[in-house]
């Protein structure tokens, strides 16, 4: 496989990654440049085959000048050029407004726009205004302002007299003059006659022009002409209709964001002159920093962290007021739990309390839900939930299983899973607790354990550890010791140990052999002398020790006073 970039060969580099079998290439942090059109070769012995991919690299748009051709104060009724320089990737569609509303199509004969936009050509300008560039294209939006100032021909702005009021409050213009005969005075706005109308009057003979109602349109160079047989003369005003900062709206604003990401807070204020903003932060003014810029009527937080939280508002002012927007930032936090990632597996003893902890935090403050084997464990009274902790009361093999603790707040939610295994301590079945047989026979002494998980078991005999196999015994696979052939060293006290993690339980049980009785063999013929006493052996064995009786010619001999059976302590 090999890659073209407008016919030169790609190779792999800062930036350039080619994958093993060469079917991927992988740009990192694209820019500009890297804007083309790119070719991928397959090549074997049989041939070769190729495809063309065009990239496009989209550039938010830049607006780098704007201005006015010439002075930035125009004469009424002149034509005037306002330029603007953008860039970005496509070429941004440029478009105007005019004191921040489209140019109308209906008054297209009085503006003049370049093929790209570029340049507006304002025919006849007739007042002040503040013109935007607005460029956009796939990438994003920039928009500049421009504010056009204009002047009457026949008068310098440096002599006309400032005349300020606020929109809708009554103002007098006094024109001042004196001669002989007394002179006739007319008005002129912009270089315009002005006839008396339903909010313009001529008092003091015409000296006073009032306007009762001032619009912001009333913005505009007041010219008074007084004339008389002996000559003319002119006196000029400047009227400034100031209208107070107004802000769309103006009622407090909840901001949530998620930690990391950014925000913005919007004071979209207007009024004439334009209002300057000022921006607080919990009444301290905020100023541009690393992770704080305030660019007009906006301020962007790039990286919202928890101490970003807090009360801001923006001050809209001018020389006719101030008004004020609130905004409420709260910088949400995503739970989160500790040691969450990997489950943590935790054993208990059946009948015990188990507590299983979920140590949370976030913000704002998450809620926690328990969940056994997916299923939701609300309202059941075996559990007792709090926000940090699940407690089992009284724990039974039965609640073993995976519990998740999810902690869940309006940034996000996380989770800790927990894998309950629950012990029984071991038990012993009941069983005789004393086992008696015969020498040579065979016997089982048995163990039947319960618990979780299974007890393992050892025996002891007479205290001691027992092997678990010897020459006639074995332990068997359940527990039972079992003995073939038994003998009788056999016979002693034996202790059954079951133990698990759970605990220990233990059972005694005696094995008691029996031997059955022997005699052992003595001369079969005594001789004794007549009235003489005589002993007769008869030495037996057994377990339990014989009984032994005597029988003369097959009958049982009673005891008298001829005749007594000594014992081996006689």
């Amino acid at each position: 496989m090999i890659w073209y970039k407008d016919s030169q060969m790609v190779l792999p580099g800062p930036g350039v990654h080619l994958s093993a079998d060469g079917t991927k290439l992988t740009l990192s942090r694209v820019s500009v440049r890297d804007a083309g059109s790119y070719t991928c070769m397959a090549v074997n012995d049989a041939g070769d085959s190729e495809v063309e991919m065009r990239l496009s690299v989209m550039v938010p748009p830049v607006i780098d000048k704007v201005g006015i051709e010439g002075s930035s104060q125009v004469v009424i009724n002149q034509t005037a050029k306002i330029f603007c320089e953008a860039r970005g990737s496509p070429t941004p569609e440029i478009t105007w407004l005019k004191n921040g509303q489209p140019l109308s199509a209906a008054n297209s004969g009085a503006y003049r726009v370049s093929s790209q936009g570029q340049l507006l050509e304002i025919m006849r300008v007739q007042g002040n205004a503040t013109y935007s560039c607005v460029a956009r294209n796939d990438a994003g939006i920039a928009e500049e302002e421009v504010r056009l100032d204009v002047s009457s021909r026949n008068r310098k702005s440096s002599t006309d007299k400032e005349v300020e009021t606020i929109i809708g409050k009554p103002v007098r213009i006094t024109c001042t003059v004196t001669g002989h005969p007394p002179p006739e005075v007319t008005w002129l706005k912009n270089g315009h006659l002005i006839q008396p109308s339903q909010h313009i009057q001529f008092l003091e003979k015409g000296h006073v022009l009032l306007l009762d109602s001032p619009l912001e349109t009333d913005t505009a160079e007041y010219t008074c002409i007084a004339t008389n047989e002996a000559g003319t003369t002119e006196e000029g005003f400047k009227l400034n209709v100031l209208i107070p900062p107004t802000l769309l709206d103006d009622s407090l604003l909840h901001v949530p964001v998620i930690v990391n990401r950014p925000v913005r807070l919007d004071c979209p204020a207007r009024g004439v002159p334009p209002p300057e903003i000022s921006w607080f932060k919990d009444g301290e003014p905020v100023h541009n920093s690393d992770n704080i810029y305030v660019s007009k009527q906006k301020l962007h937080i790039y990286r919202s962290q928890l101490y970003h939280s807090g009360f801001y508002f923006c001050v809209a002012a001018n020389p006719a007021g101030a008004v004020d927007k609130h905004f409420n930032v709260s910088v949400w936090v995503p739970p989160k739990i500790e040691n969450s990632g990997i489950p943590t597996f935790v054993s208990t003893i059946s009948g015990h309390p188990t507590v299983l902890e979920c140590l949370t935090s976030g913000t704002p403050l998450p809620s926690v839900l328990w969940l056994k084997n997916g299923r939701s464990i609300q309202n059941n009274e075996k559990f007792k939930e709090s926000r940090h902790q699940l407690e089992i009361l009284m724990t039974t093999v039965s609640d073993s299983g995976t519990y998740s603790c999810i902690a869940s707040n309006v940034a996000g939610n996380s989770s800790r899973e927990y894998v309950l295994n629950v012990l029984v301590p071991p038990s012993i079945k009941d069983s005789p607790e004393k086992v008696r047989k015969i020498v040579g026979e065979s016997t089982r002494l048995h163990c039947e354990t319960e618990g979780l998980p299974q007890p393992q078991v050892t025996w002891l005999k007479d205290e001691e550890p027992f092997p678990p196999v010897g020459l006639n015994y074995e332990v068997l696979s359940g527990g039972d010791l079992q003995f073939l052939n038994i003998r009788v060293h056999n016979a002693g006290n034996y202790t059954c140990l079951a133990q698990n993690e759970a605990g220990l339980a233990n059972r005694n049980i005696e094995l008691d052999v029996m031997v059955p009785p022997s005699i052992i063999p003595e001369p079969s013929v005594s001789k004794v002398l007549v009235n003489q006493s005589v002993d007769l052996p008869c030495e037996v064995t057994g377990h339990p020790p014989p009984k032994v009786t005597w029988q003369k010619n097959n009958n049982i001999l009673p005891v008298s006073s001829g005749l007594s059976p000594l014992t081996d302590d006689a």
